[in-house]
């Protein structure tokens, strides 16, 4: 057993100063962390410190004297490769070294067992892999489907609102005999429609609403025509002007050196001075003077001729001058100047047809439209769709398909659509058949129409296509000299551009449509 003495050393410091804690009255004493002086007792062998202990050594290395001249000191690695140059039975490994071992033996069979086996692990990847690309593959035409899908959708949304934003512009600003022909039809559909919801009322009540309906329905008539009549007397006026003006134009044509020849005839010179005639009657910035003289120039220049329509006029001309004499303050001659105006083109006048019924033909030229624009896109050799009119696709939409779809019983004629019953036959009123939007897609889906529609429905159609034919039979005859005519040649050939309407099929997003 070994005793070790611990000798505690500790010696007095000197007082340096140092510092007080105020709180804790701790001192902080310069110096304190001075290593003192060593102990002047004795020698100090065999002594360690407890904090720092050193171990000092040397290292050498031995040789033996018939190397020690070729091999360098301290070299360990070069002494092992001497050592196994003259040695053949010493080896001494090295970690770049590969070591070998013997497999197991395998024969024939176990070889081609492996290969098989390794085989089937690729052709699972493989079909794996085809498998991961089709799933790919089908979730991209899943995404590029449902995009298209929902492209459609709003592009149909857009079509329908361009064409209730044109009927609605068109109600509100009417143009043309349709535009009012839409306008009595809304009124006929309000009168029938507030007559149908007084029948609860009694007798008396009944009266009272019936007075009220018809008074109202005059006052929107009244309406209907006053704007129809200025805008009757807008044509006219802007008629007479295009027509005086295309008079005025000298003929001109180029010569055989190229050179512009203008010729004025007597015509043309009475054409000008008719169109003088016209603006001066037409400005209102005139004082009387200068009216009345007007008035009694143009009354000699017309009593040169002898027609009714100058003797007309002589009288009216006479009246606007017997009144203008008199000097009647507050007078408007505007109605009289009016038929003035009006009695230069009397002899020009034209026939305008007019519907006694006030039928709205606006859906039906839409429903015809279609048709006429299916047909074109098929490449039809038949002419039956652009001989018929709108008012051939009313009486076969209301009196032989009684105005609703053959399969949902839709009445609504913004969305009927006038289609091929079978789809690889022409379109004709014997092979038609009324449906939907929606529907008509479904319909020329199908290849075999026994097989989906029932005997009762498939009668039903033939019945009305048996009727069709009966009603336009004469319209074969037509088709056959207008499918003869050189017109016909001219759609087909797109000599004459057909512009069909607003639908799915022909709406383009990037382009502004007019509206009205």
């Amino acid at each position: 057993m070994t005793s070790v003495r611990i000798e505690k050393q500790r010696i007095f410091k000197p007082y340096l100063g140092g510092w007080q804690h105020k709180i804790t009255g701790v001192k902080y004493v310069n110096a304190e962390s001075q290593t003192g002086p060593l102990s002047k007792r004795g020698p100090r062998k065999n002594t360690n410190c407890r904090a720092i202990q050193c171990v000092q050594t040397n290292d050498e290395a031995t040789q033996s004297l018939r190397h020690q001249n070729n091999i360098p000191n301290n070299c360990k690695w070069c002494q092992l490769n001497i050592l196994c140059s003259f040695r053949d039975d010493y080896y001494v490994p090295n970690e770049a070294d590969k070591y070998m071992t013997v497999k197991s033996y395998e024969s024939y069979a176990d070889i081609q067992l492996n290969l098989d086996r390794h085989a089937c692990v690729i052709q699972r990847s493989y079909r794996a892999y085809k498998w991961r690309k089709y799933i790919k593959e089908c979730a991209c035409a899943y995404r590029e489907k449902l995009e298209k899908c929902k492209k459609y959708e709003e592009e149909k949304a857009n079509a329908n609102k361009l064409r209730h934003k044109q009927n609605t512009l068109r109600q509100i600003y009417p143009r043309s005999r349709v535009d009012f022909d839409m306008l009595y039809g809304l009124v006929e559909r309000w009168r029938f429609d507030h007559l149908k919801d007084i029948k609860l009322l009694d007798k008396a009540d009944q009266r009272a609403e019936n007075y009220r309906i018809v008074e109202k329905t005059v006052k929107m008539f009244d309406q209907i025509d006053k704007h129809k009549q200025a805008l009757k007397r807008l044509y006219q006026k802007q008629k007479a002007l295009r027509f005086l003006t295309v008079n005025c134009k000298p003929i001109r044509w180029s010569s055989y050196k190229g050179k512009l020849v203008e010729m004025i005839t007597i015509k043309i010179q009475n054409a000008r001075k008719l169109k003088e005639i016209y603006d001066a009657l037409n400005n209102c910035n005139i004082s009387s003077e200068e009216r009345m003289k007007l008035l009694i120039t143009l009354k000699k220049w017309v009593e040169t001729h002898n027609c009714v329509e100058a003797l007309d006029l002589l009288s009216l001309l006479d009246q606007e001058i017997t009144l203008l004499n008199r000097k009647i303050e507050g007078l408007s001659l505007d109605y009289l100047k009016e038929r003035i105006l009006n009695m230069f083109f009397k002899g020009c006048t034209s026939l305008s047809r007019r519907n006694i019924a006030h039928v709205d033909y606006d859906p039906y030229m839409f429903i015809l439209n279609c048709v006429r624009a299916e047909e074109e896109h098929r490449d039809s050799t038949s002419a039956l769709a652009f001989i018929m009119q709108e008012q051939d696709i009313y009486h076969l939409v209301n009196h032989i398909w009684q105005g609703q779809s053959a399969l949902s019983r839709t009445r609504d004629l913004f969305i009927l659509r006038m289609v091929r019953y079978q789809k690889d036959i022409e379109w004709a009123p014997w092979n038609c058949i009324l449906l939907t939007k929606d529907e008509v897609d479904l319909h020329y889906d199908i290849d075999d129409l026994a097989t989906i529609y029932s005997e009762h429905l498939i009668s039903q159609i033939d019945l009305r296509h048996l009727i069709a034919k009966n009603y336009f039979k004469r319209l074969m005859i037509f088709e056959k000299e207008f499918r003869e005519s050189c017109r016909f040649s001219e759609i087909q050939s797109k000599v004459i551009k057909y512009k069909p309407p607003v639908t799915m099929e022909n709406y383009d997003p990037s382009k502004k449509y007019k509206l009205g």
